[in-house]
């Protein structure tokens, strides 16, 4: 993020594009536009706040290039043990990132609602903000 309020390239277009689901009632798709949306900033933020090492040689344990193939699953709990989210923080976002899975990977689950697709844009956009201004 170049200054302090912008969101990383790329993840605008997801924001956008959940808006716009939502307008449409696909609530299915807002909620995994939205969950990229967030994940993506997560990570770009993860990697800017120094508590992951640079690649290079010696470096145990997971590096800044190694985040982008960790599942969304691994990369929270991940920012949880080096401390860049609370324990709290990270099982709240895993129930999103539960109910983005039952929106992405759907067989006899119940779609969705309105209300319920608001509440996880609302969640992970009200925490994009917080992660931008830190920056």
């Amino acid at each position: 993020m170049a200054k302090t309020g912008e969101l990383p390239d790329g993840s605008r277009e997801y924001f956008m594009e959940s808006i716009n689901c939502l307008h449409h009632q696909l609530f299915r798709a807002a909620v995994v536009a939205v969950w990229s949306g967030f994940i993506h900033v997560f990570t770009e933020t993860l990697k800017k706040s120094g508590r992951i090492p640079d690649d290079g040689e010696g470096n145990q344990g997971p590096t800044i290039s190694s985040l982008e193939k960790m599942t969304d699953f691994a990369l929270l709990e991940k920012a949880e043990k080096v401390g860049f989210i609370k324990k709290r923080e990270m099982r709240e976002l895993q129930g999103y990132l539960a109910v983005r899975n039952r929106c992405a990977h759907f067989s006899e689950t119940t779609p969705p609602g309105l209300n319920q697709a608001l509440g996880v844009a609302e969640a992970l956009l009200t925490r994009v903000i917080t992660y931008s201004r830190s920056d």
